[in-house]
This record gives C-alpha cells, sequence and structure tokens, in this order.
C-alpha cells in the first residue's frame, strides 16, 4: 500500500524513504534522494545484480566532473549538510589526534609519576582527559588498536565511497528478506546519505522519464532556479520558458556580454549546469548571430533601362 511517503515509482522523489525526511529545504532543488534507492532503481530499471549496481553506483559517483552534494537525512527534519563527513573513517587530522592521543596515553602508562596521576592499590589510576586534552577520548573510544595501519580518507564522497564498497556489497542472509528491505534497515552504514535529485539525474539518469521539475516553474526566479531546472532535466531546450534571458543575465553579471562570451564565465557556469562550455555557448548565442546578406531576387518583371537601351 503506498501513501503520500511512499511510492511504487522508483524514479519518483518522495517527501519520506526509510523512515527519513527527503529534503535539505523548503524549495523545488532541497528534494533529495537516498543512495540506497538509487540503487533500488538501478537494480529494477537497468535488471542489474544488487552488486552489480553498487558497483555501477560508485563507478559513476566516483567519475563524476563536478561532484554532487552530500546530505544525511534525518527523521522528522531537513536533512544535515555531508560534504565535511568522514562516515567513521579516520581522515588525516583526525588520525594525527588519535596517534598523538595514543601516544601520550603510552607516555602515561609508562611513567605516570610523570604526570602526578594519583597512587592507588595494584598501581597508578589511569588518566582521565581534560578540556585542553581531548583528543585522549579518541584513543578511550575506540579501544587500543594499531593506528599505523589505518589509511586515512578525504571526507566527503571518498568517504562515503569507501563506505559503500565496504558495507554495500554483503551477502544477503536470512534477517532480510528482499533488496529493498536491506537498503531501508535502520542498521545499514550509510542509508541516510543522500544528494539532490538534480544531481541523481545528471549523475545516474535517475527520474528519466519522469518529470523532476514542474513546468510552472516558468519563469525561473534566478540562476539558482535554472541550475536546479537544468540539473533535474538535462538535455531539454532552451526554448522553453525564460531560460536563455537568465543565462544571459549571469553571462553579464560574470563579466560577459550578449554580444561577446566570456570564456571563464562561461566554462564555471557550465561546470554549475552539468553541461560543456561550447554547448552553453552556443545556446547562449546562437540566436545572435547575424545573418549573412542575401542577393535580392530578380524581378519577374522586364527591366525598364535593360529596354530603354536596346531602343535608344
Amino acid at each position: 500500500m503506498t501513501d503520500k511517503h511512499t511510492t511504487d515509482r522508483l524514479d519518483q522523489w518522495r517527501p519520506e524513504s526509510a523512515g527519513l525526511s527527503m529534503q535539505a529545504d523548503a524549495t523545488e532543488a532541497g528534494k533529495l534522494v537516498r543512495l540506497a534507492d538509487v540503487v533500488l532503481w538501478l537494480i529494477v530499471a537497468k535488471e542489474l545484480p544488487r552488486r552489480v549496481a553498487v558497483e555501477k553506483l560508485c563507478d559513476a559517483l566516483e567519475a563524476a566532473s563536478t561532484p554532487p552534494a552530500l546530505f544525511l537525512a534525518q527523521d522528522g527534519a531537513y536533512a544535515m549538510p555531508a560534504d565535511d563527513a568522514a562516515f567513521g573513517y579516520y581522515t588525516e587530522a583526525r588520525l594525527a589526534e588519535a596517534r598523538e592521543a595514543d601516544a601520550q596515553q603510552r607516555r602515561q602508562e609508562a611513567g605516570p609519576w610523570r604526570f602526578n596521576l594519583p597512587e592507588r592499590q595494584g598501581g597508578y589510576a589511569a588518566a582521565r582527559p581534560s578540556e585542553d586534552w581531548q583528543p585522549l577520548t579518541v584513543v578511550r573510544h575506540l579501544g587500543r588498536r594499531d593506528l599505523s595501519r589505518v589509511v586515512p580518507v578525504l571526507p566527503g564522497v571518498p568517504a562515503a565511497l569507501r563506505l559503500m564498497r565496504n558495507h554495500w556489497m554483503w551477502s544477503r542472509g536470512r534477517a532480510v528478506s528482499s533488496d529493498a528491505e536491506a537498503f531501508s534497515h535502520a542498521r545499514l552504514p550509510g542509508r541516510a546519505i543522500a544528494v539532490r535529485i538534480a544531481d541523481a539525474a545528471r549523475i545516474w539518469g535517475w527520474g528519466a522519464g519522469a518529470s523532476t521539475v514542474p513546468a510552472s516553474l516558468f519563469p525561473l526566479a534566478d540562476w539558482p532556479a535554472l541550475v536546479a531546472y537544468r540539473r533535474a532535466n538535462p538535455g531539454t531546450s532552451w526554448a522553453d520558458g525564460n531560460q536563455l534571458e537568465v543565462a544571459r543575465a549571469e553571462h553579464r553579471v560574470r563579466g560577459g556580454s550578449d554580444s561577446a562570451p566570456n570564456p571563464a564565465a562561461l566554462a564555471a557556469m557550465a561546470g554549475e549546469l552539468g553541461v560543456s562550455r561550447q554547448a552553453l555557448q552556443a545556446a547562449l548565442f546562437r540566436s545572435r548571430k547575424r545573418p549573412k546578406p542575401t542577393k535580392p531576387e530578380a524581378s519577374p518583371l522586364p527591366d525598364a533601362d535593360a529596354r530603354h537601351r536596346r531602343t535608344g
């Protein structure tokens, strides 16, 4: 049974998925889709096995010329930005803190009297992390481990890729009965990772065949609205609505003019739109080309001057 929060169509946006709100804000551009739902769409729409679908999702995300903004969807609230999230892995900075904390703890264990630790029966009391040495909590939380073998990761997309490749390639056991249940399960690592529906359409073709931005958005209010529209509807005609007017206005704001393209401005705008600079330039200046002069058509009537010359 479906309601306003669910749909049988895996290529359609829904307000909630797996109990999480699929919105970053109240705007059309703030609509989100979970990466786990994109995998389910690949499994069904593209008829792919689950592991192949996960590989396709990760490969396309890794190869994207413009990485998507990542979000962590929440229950009953707007999603949180996750471009700086490490998803449980060590970043370079976090690993450096953990290694220094580990070294400090080893020094305390080797010579507790040097740190004025209170003596207790059977040995010295364990050091308690102070406010000026919070990294000690890292080691105490994780337990003693060989940090020399830890490989740090960049936050954002690289960390998300490692998580999905490590935890979404499992062999499904008896705990879940279907892929749909598995990718909605509360214990699935990374189940809350989401992207804008426009980015899902651009990178994986999600939502192809279904309009993700209603035509009622015309006229578009500004450049961000145009970016959201073009990313949600790649390949659509530039002649629809006021797209060209908005794009030309943005080109002028960035130092261009209606008669002369600014390559740097066009390159930046094209990157935001998810198209090539050449395609954007062709769209903006195609109708601005001056028509070639044409020769006047010959009159079907006799030339009076020529007739006068013959009879003169």
